[in-house]
């Protein structure tokens, strides 16, 4: 059964992450700046499947971060990208950001499912060694 709790830090270091986001490395510290009431975990038997939340860029703005273990799978994605959807529906700001590695076809495929257009398709270098897309979803937009 799926349910979230609040994002701990912690639970970054218990999930599994895809391949395609192998590549993130955080520490403890920088993690736990991201803990706070815009921010979740979604824990499946008591292990951690999705970590995601929002950081306030300024008032109506925030910018969207997530990391997707690997028991997020077909038998459970139905599931967990309603709980997503809610949750980014429920967030009180009326413009959210997210950036997807260009090369990440599904997480592409993910943020347009969430309601997400493509602003850039590709920032250079936007995280160290990766070209990044950005999406953005405004109410009523």
């Amino acid at each position: 059964m799926l349910y979230p709790v609040p994002f701990e830090a912690e639970h970054f270091s218990g999930l599994e992450l895809q391949i395609a986001q192998a590549y993130i490395s955080t520490t403890g510290a920088s993690l736990g700046r991201l803990e706070g009431p815009l921010s979740a975990t979604l824990m499946e038997d008591g292990r951690p499947l999705l970590c995601c939340g929002a950081v306030e860029l300024w008032p109506e703005r925030a910018y969207l971060w997530a990391a997707l273990g690997t028991g997020v799978s077909v038998k459970n994605f139905l599931p967990v990208f309603a709980w997503a959807k809610k949750w980014t529906d429920n967030l009180p700001f009326n413009r959210l950001e997210a950036s997807v590695d260009c090369d990440f076809v599904n997480g592409h495929r993910l943020v347009r499912a969430l309601g997400f257009e493509c602003e850039a398709q590709r920032m250079r270098a936007y995280v160290p060694g990766y070209d990044h897309a950005l999406y953005a979803r405004v109410k009523g937009g």
